[in-house]
């Protein structure tokens, strides 16, 4: 028996918008607030980002005013604001040659899945069911320390506190002891961060 099909799944990326904004150093009230800063407010005051804002472009992700690529790059939002539809949708605009063409490599590291949680080295976090491929894509990466390499950080907000604290692969790559040169993107909550 074949299954119906839904013409409105998945849904089109040009019903999908997400808002960007560059967050300044500069706290704001509501009040003092321009319009731009105050449409992201929503009142949840724990995950509420009170600080000047300015509209990015989808086009400009990763990239500096003065054109270089960042090595970090904090996304943050309130639950339910787009934060993992913007980490997938940055990896279809990528692999589509929209976005991000400097980089020869984007990873999604889903840090709410079992697999990537229990990572301990490098090889670990680039799984693939044939263990010949993980390796060999690993090695690369790891020969070249990472360079022209994008990893997403999905979700730091829910890797056990354990990991974001102690000794883990997931505070290597971030501190630069493991891919010095990799670019890494976390989505998260503004109260975990």
């Amino acid at each position: 028996k074949k299954l119906p099909t839904y013409s409105k799944w998945p849904p089109s990326s040009s019903k999908k918008f997400i808002h960007l904004a560059v967050v300044r150093k500069e706290r704001v009230s509501k009040k003092e607030a321009d319009a731009f800063t105050r449409a992201t407010i929503h009142g949840t005051e724990i995950d509420d980002i009170y600080q000047k804002k300015e509209a990015v472009d989808f086009s400009r992700v990763g990239k500096m005013k003065d054109g270089s690529l960042a090595k970090l790059i904090l996304v943050e939002g309130a639950p339910g604001i787009g934060k993992t539809t913007f980490a997938w949708e940055v990896c279809r605009k990528w692999a589509s040659g929209e976005i991000l063409q400097d980089y020869g490599l984007v990873v999604l590291l889903r840090l709410r899945d079992k697999r990537v949680r229990e990572a301990k080295t490098v090889f670990d976090l680039f799984y693939h069911p044939n263990p010949e491929l993980s390796n060999a894509v690993a090695s690369e990466i790891l020969h070249h320390e990472g360079k022209s390499v994008l990893l997403l950080y999905e979700g730091y907000d829910e890797l056990p506190r354990k990991l974001q604290e102690e000794q883990s692969i997931f505070l290597d790559v971030l501190h630069k002891n493991a891919l010095p040169h990799a670019t890494i993107l976390i989505t998260s909550r503004p109260s975990a961060t």
